[in-house]
């Protein structure tokens, strides 16, 4: 959630877990899904909660240096264009029934 009073942007996030980390978005063309990586970033409108979530916006680890076991607490820094960076940390859940198949990037 962007707590502030103007607009700011997600640019990019890493963690020491993957080589890097890809900011995704998912849309349909004809009947074929596609996954694009986001350019620019993603916008956050003051206010605003943007989540990501498989099939929609989301993060993308590449090349994973360990396979992530479930319940695992992964740190995450997000670098914001005003707020900067931002530390967080996800816990690693089981993939959700007819979720994305896993890649191996």
């Amino acid at each position: 959630m962007n707590h502030g009073k103007s607009a700011d942007r997600l640019l990019s996030a890493s963690t020491p877990v993957a080589g890097s980390v890809e900011l995704h978005s998912m849309t349909m063309e004809g009947n074929v899904m596609r996954m694009r990586e986001v350019e620019g970033g993603i916008a956050l409108a003051p206010g605003a909660t943007v989540a990501l979530q498989p099939g929609s916006l989301h993060m993308m680890f590449m090349n994973l240096k360990q396979p992530l076991a479930l319940g695992t607490k992964v740190p995450v820094t997000l670098q914001f264009e005003k707020a900067g960076k931002v530390t967080v940390s996800f816990v690693v859940k089981a993939q959700p029934p007819g979720g994305m198949p896993m890649h191996q990037h």
